[in-house]
């Protein structure tokens, strides 16, 4: 495969993965490093912001036999590049939350907001 291989079930997704060191093994231990970079294949591979940083194969510090350790970097260009390839849409009512979504909530991210509709107006959300 040459390094490459699709995503089952999404058209021209694709991941560019390599193991930068060989496989580690001891006598409690198996740790494998993969640096993994999804992308659509129609649009080509885009680097994520992020650097990749230093991984740990395996903490001492935690029993726990299986370990998995994700930087931000596989996060950014996993989520960066399921949004080319799957179409994401939807509607979020703002009585149909838990807690409703109001201006007052949202003006944070949306300063301003709360000026111009008013305090604790109900929000709907698409995207």
């Amino acid at each position: 495969m040459n390094g490459y291989f699709p995503v089952p079930f999404v058209p021209n997704w694709v991941v560019d993965w390599q193991t930068p060191e060989a496989v580690q093994v001891s006598a409690i231990t198996l740790a494998v490093g993969i640096k993994a970079l999804f992308f659509d294949s129609q649009i080509g591979e885009e680097e994520p912001s992020v650097a990749i940083p230093d991984m740990p194969y395996h903490s001492y510090d935690h029993l726990e036999k299986f370990q998995t350790f994700l930087s931000a970097y596989t996060i950014d260009g996993f989520f960066g590049s399921l949004l080319e390839v799957v179409d994401v849409k939807g509607w979020v009512r703002s009585d149909s939350t838990p807690v409703p979504i109001t201006t007052t909530m949202v003006n944070t991210l949306l300063p301003g907001i709360v000026g111009y509709y008013g305090a604790g107006q109900p929000v709907d959300v698409f995207f």
